[in-house]
């Protein structure tokens, strides 16, 4: 605590026994003085606030409004309290701090978690011994609802006994814990009025919420709208009307948006008015009888957020005070028997919160998730409902992943399996691009083909869907056009805007024309003859590998169960022959067991037929079709901030010129193929992308085989068309198929509209399964982990804070968003130093870190080297010969990792130069390769 501002600590406790008393001062006892001085001025507010507490006490907001700017604006005070009595009893709790102190605050009451606190103080001293709302971890309790009453849990009133409730956070908190990185916003009286009725709940019903529920699927339905739900009530007419009482209150006080809830003066005099009305003299009233509840499965709306304020001011409203007046003789004075609340930092000891001793954040690991399958399928055949999966999805790419998080966020409980690993496919080998489709418009206008042109609509629309939910992952590109003949510049302009007019509100930019010396200063390559301009357009980027892991990942934090390295050997049917379920491997230690689902979903790309020849021998729904990519160096795409794009081929097709991580991206090809795991880039192929980019080059600056850096090649999972007579001409759409057996089939597509191909794949879902899910979909608004804290100049705060190098700290902003600061932790404490640290990097080359290779271990699922090198860094895409030259190395920091033995560090070395072959590992390097396989022996 910053002492040098001022005071660190003033508390001012107000009894207010009549308005002439509060009036003329007489009801102030400052406990350490100072801000006495400061509330003087509030005096004749609080007396008319006094005066009208049986009927409104909506002055109060208004009061505390005045009272924080006060504070704000006087530099003694840096927090302390508030606190408000009437009738010896706690109406109003306030903590406030300067704006100095915000941070530490904001810090405090996260991880002290606010609570109630409500006791006999006769019985239990609430000072001396407080509730510990958080568990050994610092995480909040959103639920512990446990009675521990005096009789044991016997009895059904609340005579003598003690009661003890851990605060429910509103929903606008727990939205707060359940996304990692949002808005940190203050405590309000709005949020004690949710915990009030969800304590009000629990004293009416002595029901625990939710029980049995685990807190991810609590969670999820609470910051979405739904509740607990109230039962129809069918006792005596009295007891009918005072359910109908509490039941009209708790609804008030549940309201999802908080402005809506009801207000702490409505809610006294409801109260007030049922004691008077219900409760004899004297007497305290049994609860009501037990009732069976379900969960509320209506449609919410979106969680309602209210700004910040500069000064903190965490109210708390005496709820336990009110909720008193049911259950005790209004009539008696009350003194040492009345409710009061335990301060909401008291606990609150540790400092605060920075990239420099957080706790990382921990899914659920591998072994866990494998765990929950097997029990899943234990549990279906024993009919244990609550473990039974809705839905089972095998594959692992960024249709399967999607799908996981769709399914996730509408509350259905999932599990996903993927053979290999996340993005191990097609979804790895793509162009990086997120575009509408430039080439689809055209043929759409040429053609009139109309289903050409919803397909532009839809991808130009999840467009900026994609860039709105991972920032730091995706961002536009300008591309350019080169032209060569004049009638070409306002016939393309023309194109391109009707391609941004298709686009709306959510058009990147308008296309514009670049004259002939800006095009050669942006690519001074370029051939000069006959060059008339270019017409600039944009387009989207992103890596999209890291965007796949960044899916599922999401998907998990959601409270899907996630496994890679597991495979679907068989599926398994009921007795009428509908799927229900699925034989699993996991491929690193050979284990097998049944996971039992209410459905399955094939979404494995290219290698859908295989899954549906498990079920029943059909002909085949896809043609697969392969893309060769080459990496050239930077100096072709020279100032990374802008594509190029060759618009007519030799054979009529495109060719995309990218700056992509540091190096240039070049391609694609579009030629029929076979399916396989790992496919080879055909040499042809690859001459057939540099003779076409050579086309564009001046003759002193021909691009050679030797500056080809990597090459891979890509199967795209084509939906067939009967009419089509060439791959080229087959609309890149997507379809959902259903067989016999209810397995539900996802192929097709492209990576831009992978987000509605989950989302229409989870709707037949539901239709075909009849799953019940609690909410619609989410996920148009659903930000990807790492986004919430991510900002454009993130990477300047990492430079700031720990030296790192630019390139190294822009590519870990872009890369992981806000969980870098994750990284860099996990890099201090790998290297055990104070900072500024030195970052060690995987490859000179390159801006990789050893401290990636463990994060992507413990928190990303990487299992094997392969999964490293290719899908959580970008390594073996961009250079395989650098990738190469740093395995052993990277062996190293895994086997410390994952234990391995010396056999495993070799297998895991030959399999990863295999595959580096597939990416253009020159032949020429073999016996390097053998060199330094014998040094990691």
């Amino acid at each position: 605590m910053a002492k040098d501002i001022g005071t660190v600590t003033d508390d001012l406790t107000i009894v207010i026994d009549t308005a002439e008393e509060i009036s003329k001062g007489s009801g102030l006892q400052t406990v350490v003085g100072g801000i006495g001085e400061t509330i003087k001025p509030f005096l004749p507010m609080i007396a008319t606030i006094t005066e009208s507490l049986e009927t409104d006490l909506e002055e109060m907001s208004e009061f505390l409004k005045q009272f924080s700017e006060n504070v704000r604006s006087d530099l003694k005070f840096v927090q302390g309290s508030l606190n408000i009595l009437h009738q010896e009893v706690s109406l109003i709790k306030t903590q406030f701090c300067h704006p100095k102190e915000k941070e530490q605050a904001d810090t405090n009451a996260q991880i002290s978690a606010p609570r109630i606190d409500p006791k006999y103080l006769t019985d239990v001293d609430t000072e001396e011994k407080p509730i510990k709302a958080m568990t050994s971890r610092l995480e909040p309790k959103l639920a512990n609802f446990h009675f521990a009453r005096m009789s044991g849990g016997i009895s059904t009133n609340l005579e003598d006994g003690v009661l003890n409730i851990i605060h429910w956070l509103a929903p606008e908190k727990m939205y707060e814990h359940m996304c990692l990185n949002a808005k940190k916003r203050r405590y309000t009286q709005q949020c004690e009025i949710f915990s009030f009725g969800m304590m009000l709940w629990e004293l009416c019903f002595e029901k625990v919420p939710y029980h049995g529920k685990d807190m991810g699927y609590i969670t999820n339905h609470v910051t979405k709208g739904g509740r607990e739900r109230i039962p129809i009530y069918s006792g005596s007419k009295e007891e009918k009307e005072i359910y109908s009482e509490f039941k009209k209150i708790i609804k008030m006080a549940w309201a999802h948006d908080p402005d809506e809830r009801i207000s702490i003066g409505k809610l006294y005099i409801m109260l007030s008015n049922m004691q008077k009305k219900y409760v004899p003299p004297g007497q305290m009233p049994d609860l009501l009888p037990d009732n069976v509840l379900k969960l509320d499965e209506r449609i919410p709306e979106e969680p309602v957020m209210s700004d910040d304020e500069d000064l903190y001011i965490g109210t708390i409203t005496a709820t336990g005070a009110l909720s008193y007046y049911i259950y005790t003789d209004h009539s008696k004075k009350l003194h040492n028997s009345r409710f009061m609340m335990s301060q909401a930092y008291a606990d609150a000891k540790i400092p605060p919160v920075t990239p420099k001793n957080s706790p990382l954040r921990v899914l659920p690991s591998r072994d866990e998730m494998i765990n929950t399958l097997k029990r899943s399928g234990i549990s279906s055949f024993q009919n244990q409902d609550n473990e039974e999966l809705d839905l089972l999805i095998i594959g692992g790419g960024a249709t399967g992943t999607g799908a996981a998080l769709d399914a996730a966020t509408r509350g259905l409980k999932v599990a996903l399996v993927e053979r290999d690993d996340f993005a191990s496919g097609t979804s790895s080998r793509s162009t990086k691009l997120i575009h509408g489709g430039v080439r689809y418009l055209e043929k759409a206008i040429y053609q009139l083909d109309y289903g050409q042109y919803k397909l532009v609509r839809e991808a130009l629309h999840e467009r900026a869907t994609f860039l709105n939910i991972a920032p730091y992952l995706s961002h536009q590109l300008p591309i350019m056009l080169p032209l060569y003949r004049w009638w070409e510049v306002p016939y393309y302009w023309v194109g391109l805007n009707v391609y941004n007019f298709l686009a709306g509100k959510e058009a990147m930019g308008n296309s514009y024309y670049v004259s002939r010396d800006k095009v050669l200063e942006e690519f001074p390559w370029l051939k000069k003859d006959n060059l008339v301009g270019a017409i600039v357009y944009y387009d989207g980027q992103h890596n999209d590998a890291r965007m796949n892991v960044a899916i599922a990942l999401t998907a998990i934090s959601h409270g899907a169960t996630i496994a890679n390295h597991v495979e679907v050997t068989h599926l398994l049917k009921d007795e009428t022959e509908k799927i229900v379920g699925a034989r699993v491997r996991d491929n690193l230690n050979g284990d097998e067991w049944d996971i039992k689902s209410k459905g399955v979903i094939n979404a494995t790309g290219v290698f859908a037929d295989n899954i549906i020849s498990l079920d029943k021998k059909k002909d085949n729904i896809i043609m697969p079709a392969s893309g060769v990519h080459v990496i050239l160096p930077n100096y072709y795409s020279l100032s990374g901030k802008m594509g190029m794009l060759d618009k007519s081929t030799s054979d009529g097709r495109v060719l995309f010129v990218l700056p992509w991580e540091g190096n240039t991206l070049v391609g694609t090809t579009d030629s029929p193929s076979e399916v396989s795991f790992n496919p080879m880039p055909k040499e042809k192929e690859i001459m057939w992308v540099l003779n076409e980019f050579n086309k564009f080059l001046t003759p002193e600056t021909k691009v050679r085989r030797d500056d080809v850096l990597a090459a891979w090649a890509g199967i795209r999972p084509l939906v067939i068309d009967p009419e089509a007579k060439n791959t080229s001409s087959l609309v890149r759409s997507h379809m959902i198929h259903v067989n016999d057996s209810n397995l539900i089939t996802i192929t097709g597509g492209k990576w831009t509209t992978y987000r509605n191909m989950a989302k229409e794949t989870i709707d037949k879902a539901i239709e075909v399964f009849d799953l019940k899910p609690l909410y619609e979909c989410q996920t148009e608004n659903e930000k990807l982990i790492g986004s919430q804290g991510y900002s454009e100049t993130m990477f300047i705060k990492l430079i700031q804070q720990f030296g790192l190098d630019t390139e190294v700290a822009m590519h870990l902003a872009h890369d992981y968003g806000d969980r870098a600061w994750d990284i860099i932790k996990m890099a201090h404490q790998a290297n055990n130093k104070q900072w500024p640290d030195p970052i060690k990097k995987i490859s000179s080359h390159y801006p990789y870190i050893d401290a990636e290779v463990r994060y992507a271990i413990r928190q990303e699922f990487a299992c094997t080297l392969v999964d490293v090198i290719a899908r959580r860094t970008r390594l073996a895409f961009l250079n395989p010969q650098a990738t190469l030259e740093s395995l052993p190395h990277i062996i190293e920091i895994m086997s410390e990792e994952l234990n391995w033995t010396p056999e495993k560090k070799i297998k895991e070395y030959e399999e990863a130069v295999e595959f580096l072959k597939t990416m253009g590992l020159p032949k020429s390097d073999e016996k390097l390769s053998l060199a330094i396989e014998n040094k990691s022996q």
